[in-house]
């Protein structure tokens, strides 16, 4: 008789097995990946985009899966086989991008995968190269559409909150999925969405409330339409509860609290690297390998030329010049700054109350500089 740990290992083997290979019987697959940083989300993640296979719902034939990767600002689609590999910017942003590694080496594009740039959904998902890793940067300057804003007035958001358009521009990645549901084929495709809980975060409320119970309405039938998605977050508790229950498949890995009901919660804590726990319909533990990774990328996008306001009765005259950061009323030389922003941009939370004149802060930190008593010894 087979031991415990030898047929928790063959379902599991088996449960995996199932993400991998895909079949219009079986349907596509939600699956979410938990796991500590440094647990293996980045390798298991790659794992699947360049290992997963599908059954052509037309021709029989089985065939690499067809990935979408949302690109991150710190990423590791360079770390993909090129010859598969192409990098998805929105023709409005193309100009600004600047790419460089975490050892801060710049990057040209004769380093890159193919750049290819969108203007739509529909123009992207007409570029989208099947059997290949697409790996896409939403557009930096996101706005709910006319469409969204419908979506979201059919789920009761507040009018108020929809007056301005303006969202974190993960938002877009939730009015694609919408979209791809009426939109796509009959062909398989995989989402891979790294640090879910930053489109789905948990305790908000708002149009992010209501947006995560759009995307909750698309997991419930994407399946059908052969779309998978696989989500990755640190923690179950960081992703927002509303969509839990539309998620088949949970992985844990080193460091996570199982969430479901069939895994010991606290068991995948002390897992080495290598190994997760994974339940659906039954559960098991399955090993996956270490991978040669490239340096991570980091990608910049450079702020763009500022919006001149003419006057609207004279076409001719210059209202202002607004840009993210200042406002400079061009009748009256004025400049407004918009302080929280830029802290913002620097990671400070509020504005200090002692806020001095660079020129003032380097003339006294020369003086101190002066004061300093050289050590016995110190050759200049």
């Amino acid at each position: 008789m087979p031991s415990g740990k030898a047929v928790s290992t063959r379902e599991g083997e088996r449960l995996f097995s199932e993400i991998i290979y895909q079949t219009t019987d079986l349907g596509a697959l939600t699956v979410a990946i938990y796991g500590s940083l440094g647990s293996g989300k980045s390798t298991l993640l790659r794992t699947l985009a360049e290992s997963m296979r599908c059954r052509d719902p037309e021709s029989g034939d089985v065939q690499p899966m067809t990935i979408i990767w949302r690109c991150r600002d710190i990423d590791i689609w360079n770390s993909f086989k090129k010859d598969i590999t192409y990098l998805f910017i929105h023709v409005d942003d193309y100009p600004y991008a600047r790419f460089r590694t975490d050892r801060l080496q710049r990057l040209t594009e004769k380093d890159l995968p193919k750049i290819i740039t969108y203007s739509t959904n529909q123009d992207l998902l007409s570029k989208l190269v099947k059997g290949s890793i697409n790996c896409v940067f939403e557009p930096q300057d996101y706005e709910l559409t006319e469409y969204m804003v419908h979506r979201l007035t059919v789920k009761g958001a507040n009018k108020k909150h929809l007056e301005d358009p303006v969202v974190d521009k993960s938002a877009w990645w939730i009015e694609l999925c919408d979209w791809l549901l009426v939109n796509k084929g009959l062909d398989f495709i995989a989402i891979i969405l790294d640090e879910f809980d930053e489109m789905m975060p948990s305790g908000v409320g708002g149009v992010p409330w209501h947006l995560a119970y759009i995307y909750r309405d698309y997991l419930r039938v994407s399946r059908k339409m052969n779309i998978s998605t696989i989500m990755c977050s640190h923690q179950i508790r960081d992703v927002n509860p509303a969509i839990l229950t539309k998620i088949l498949v949970n992985i844990y890995l080193k460091g996570a609290i199982a969430g479901g009901t069939l895994i010991n919660p606290t068991a995948p804590v002390t897992m080495p690297r290598g190994l997760g726990y994974i339940e659906r319909d039954s559960w098991g533990r399955f090993e996956f390998s270490k991978l040669k990774m490239a340096d991570k990328v980091i990608t910049i996008f450079k702020q763009k030329p500022q919006k001149v306001i003419v006057d609207e009765d004279d076409e001719d005259t210059l209202k202002e010049i607004k840009t993210d950061y200042f406002t400079i009323n061009a009748a009256q030389t004025d400049v407004t700054f918009d302080l929280n922003k830029i802290l913002a941009a620097f990671g400070e939370d509020s504005v200090s109350s002692d806020i001095r004149p660079m020129d003032a802060v380097r003339d006294e930190l020369a003086t101190e500089t002066k004061k300093i008593k050289r050590p016995k010894g110190f050759k200049k």
